[in-house]
């Protein structure tokens, strides 16, 4: 088991740093995976299991091949009983639900290492669609295994826990920003997120790529796209962000949080 252990942490030496548990990581000197197979290995040592081999074994036993979608496909179309648990490992991907009148509201925005529907993990789940947003590939096990091995490892089972965890703390925020605030700090608060759990900090300055249109943007704001527009061009003008096509750049993040009164404490489920 001791050489299983050492395999897989040199396997995480190797992952690439650019995912929501990412700075936990790499606080450590890790980052997040560029094999499909480690994904839930990385998840493991992020937040539960670093020096338990066997459950680090046996979540790599679990884990089924990767999957790659195409951008702008389902990974899991909507109201369907998803039986398979996913984590993005390359690309982002979006969670939404659809009103009647066909509105949409995207309710996660995913990126690099987080696990994409692990309401799944309840029967049924809650009946949102995952959409690709680039092209993606995704680490998966199924359901049934997923729980088998939360109810053999107590490790595991706080990792699946903490993903919970981290879901529900920005599902609430997202509520209160959208429910509450004007629209050019619901954007600002997004960037900053989005910043953090990419890993783009770095000496109070941030630079990352979002691939994300502005209708997306939307839709997750609960604006319109011309909306959104005027409020990047706000942001642009008070030289709080500069875009350069996907790439956003923050050149000083403290005042760009001061402007929307950004606390990031409900993200350390993702980045503590």
């Amino acid at each position: 088991m001791a050489a299983t252990g050492c395999a897989v942490m040199a396997e995480a030496l190797r992952f690439a740093r650019h995912s929501a548990p990412a700075a936990r990581l790499a606080d450590r000197g890790l980052a997040y995976p560029a094999a499909a197979d480690a994904s839930f290995v990385a998840l493991a040592l992020a937040h539960a299991v670093p020096d338990c081999p066997d459950a680090q074994q046996a979540l790599q036993q679990a884990t089924l091949p990767p999957r790659t979608i195409r951008a702008g496909t389902d990974l899991v179309r909507e109201g369907d009983r998803a039986d398979r648990l996913y984590v993005v490992v390359k690309g982002w991907a979006y969670r939404y639900l659809t009103a009647r009148d066909g509105a949409r509201q995207i309710s996660a925005v995913l990126v690099p290492g987080d696990v994409a529907n692990i309401d799944t993990l309840a029967e049924g789940g809650c009946g949102s669609g995952i959409r690709a947003v680039t092209p993606l590939e995704v680490s998966a096990m199924t359901r049934d295994r997923a729980q088998a091995l939360a109810a053999d490892h107590v490790g595991i089972a706080r990792m699946f826990l903490l993903q919970a965890l981290a879901d529900h703390a920005v599902l609430s925020r997202w509520t209160l920003y959208n429910g509450r605030l004007p629209a050019l700090e619901r954007l600002a608060c997004l960037i900053c997120e989005l910043s953090l759990r990419c890993g783009g900090e770095q000496d109070n300055r941030s630079q990352f790529e979002m691939p994300l249109t502005q209708e997306l943007l939307a839709d997750v704001l609960g604006l319109t796209a011309v909306h959104v527009n005027r409020m990047m061009q706000r942001l642009r003008a008070d030289a709080l962000i500069v875009t350069d096509g996907r790439m956003i750049h923050i050149p000083d993040v403290t005042q760009l949080r001061r402007r929307c009164d950004f606390d990031p404490q409900y993200l350390r489920h993702h980045t503590a």
